[in-house]
């Protein structure tokens, strides 16, 4: 007997995980399971080659108030989310940044306080991100790079229903226009706030485009939405699995009276057996909850070790007896081989010797102030099971304590950050001095990894970003009127040959603090070798 991997089928058998959680169309008890979570179900027991991956989607309703985004990020850690888009950020700046725990992607372009979109990736996946490609302010895909093939992630933000009909048509466009240049073996999904009530899908032609546990009433906006699953063969999957009625919603009005589901995590039909469950999640300070997936895919993680700081040598005695006792670095008359036995000489004594480890930059949210936040998940929590008036006055008024004090908290850092730029004036400690003018006065600029070639087209990958600069240089410095003439005469040599005590005197003239070049030796490094 062979089961089916069509979700919608009443063949098909309940997911092997927790929380009992059912296919669209019923239970069917399937034999043969398998005793350990890496082992697939059957008799041939083979290794399963896939990872759990936690995918969500949140309107969190703004990130420009102090904290905000820190408080999102505490939130995506405790729901152990990987990879989450997110909507309505208001954020004006285009390009990617990093922060202690998240890599974060966004389009920019928000205006008028609304709209934006973003994606927070955790530095646990953060490698496997091949490319970002920003739209415009309401949508960005990104790349993540699987073993067998690329997975691609779409958010998208809807507007509200009082948008015009323009608006809504031209967004749709724009996506349907990414998903034609995606190749067609990868999987797809697309995930977002549509603003749109999909409902129970109960129709025998929309078998496999939706499921039985819809939440709401659909209109002509919400047809729209499913006539776009339908033309780009699309299952919207959070209707697929059967929860609890309170946890299907994704919206809730203000008065708590209302839920509806417009949030939507949408895959091609041919890859939906990745997505082992669907359902919402956390709260925050939004009218909105966190919509999560459980992915199964295997992504492609490189290896890496821990950041180093190798300016800063922590044992000067183990580093010199290292560099003595591995002298022999294999002596070559290549010049290049030489230094790169040299280069790796050196960093291996600077690894051995216990280079410092870079340090966690200290955060200025205080204890008080989170606990004030864990005050309000708890208070969250016993309004969604039986809310009465003084929980909600009670949950308004600290969230209001929340915001005061991450303004007085942000305030406090910036305090002492001037004490100790008053400090290291008396003690005159330039560097330091300059050093932490330049963190309080920065301006704040993402990095971008988007480009255009010579045709206009946007480049996002990696490899062909590297490869229009190759071409672009190639043609700068390419003079097709020139003609390589006879040599000079013979070589002469004119200098005399570099004497130690020149290369000791030029040592000793490196300044500190200055970045090493693509060896990534520092000079305080070569300074310590003696």
């Amino acid at each position: 007997m062979v089961v089916p991997s069509d979700p919608a089928s009443d063949r098909r058998c309940t997911d092997s995980g927790s929380g009992s959680v059912k296919w669209a169309t019923g239970h069917v008890e399937v034999k043969g399971r398998a005793s350990h979570a890496k082992w697939m179900t059957g008799p041939n027991n083979k290794l399963q080659l896939r990872n759990n991956l936690s995918i969500g989607t949140w309107n969190v309703r703004g990130l420009l108030h102090a904290g905000k985004l820190n408080l999102l990020e505490r939130e995506l850690m405790r729901e152990k989310v990987d990879i989450c888009g997110i909507s309505e950020t208001h954020w004006k700046d285009q390009g990617h940044f990093h922060t202690e725990h998240h890599n974060i992607y966004m389009p920019g372009g928000a205006n008028r306080g609304r709209n934006g979109v973003a994606f927070l990736v955790s530095r646990r996946i953060a490698q496997t991100v091949h490319s970002y490609e920003p739209i415009n302010d309401k949508i960005i895909k990104i790349t993540l790079a699987a073993r067998s093939r690329n997975l691609h992630l779409v958010q998208v933000y809807m507007p509200t229903g009082d948008a015009l009909d323009e608006e809504i048509e031209s967004i749709y466009g724009d996506v349907e226009d990414l998903l034609r240049n995606i190749p067609s073996k990868e999987p797809v999904v697309i995930i977002g706030d549509f603003n749109a009530k999909v409902g129970k899908v109960e129709e025998a032609h929309l078998r496999g485009t939706g499921g039985a546990f819809g939440l709401g009433v659909r209109n002509e906006r919400e047809e729209r939405l499913i006539q776009f699953a339908v033309e780009n063969d699309l299952a919207i999957m959070n209707t697929m699995f059967q929860h609890h009625p309170r946890r299907l919603s994704t919206w809730i009005s203000p008065n708590k009276e209302y839920r509806n589901q417009i949030d939507y995590m949408m895959i091609k039909k041919r890859w939906r057996t990745l997505i082992r469950n669907v359902k919402p999640g956390a709260d925050c300070d939004s009218d909105h909850k966190l919509l999560l997936g459980a992915f199964s895919i295997k992504l492609h993680f490189l290896k890496r070790g821990k950041k180093q700081d190798i300016t800063r040598i922590g044992n000067m005695e183990a580093f010199q007896q290292n560099l003595m006792d591995n002298a022999d670095w294999g002596r070559s008359d290549d010049p290049n081989k030489c230094w790169e036995n040299i280069k790796k000489w050196i960093k291996r004594a600077v690894r051995e010797s216990g280079a410092i480890e870079i340090r966690k930059k200290k955060h200025w949210m205080t204890d008080a102030m989170l606990q004030l936040v864990e005050e309000r998940r708890r208070i969250r929590g016993s309004l969604g099971n039986a809310g009465n008036a003084d929980n909600a006055d009670r949950l308004r008024w600290i969230s209001q304590q929340i915001k005061q004090a991450c303004n007085q908290d942000k305030n406090n850092f910036l305090k002492n950050i001037c004490s100790d730029i008053e400090r290291h004036a008396n003690r005159h400690e330039s560097h330091e001095l300059f050093k932490t003018v330049k963190y309080l006065t920065k301006e704040f600029k993402p990095q971008t990894q988007v480009i255009k070639n010579e045709q206009g087209a946007k480049i996002t990958d990696p490899k062909g970003i590297a490869e229009t600069w190759r071409q672009y240089c190639t043609n700068l410095y390419r003079d097709e009127h020139s003609q390589v003439g006879p040599p000079c005469g013979p070589y002469e040599q004119l200098e005399p040959p570099i004497l130690r005590s020149e290369v000791e005197k030029a040592i000793g003239q490196l300044k500190k603090g200055k970045s090493p070049g693509a060896d990534g030796i520092t000079a305080e490094v070569i300074k310590t070798m003696g």
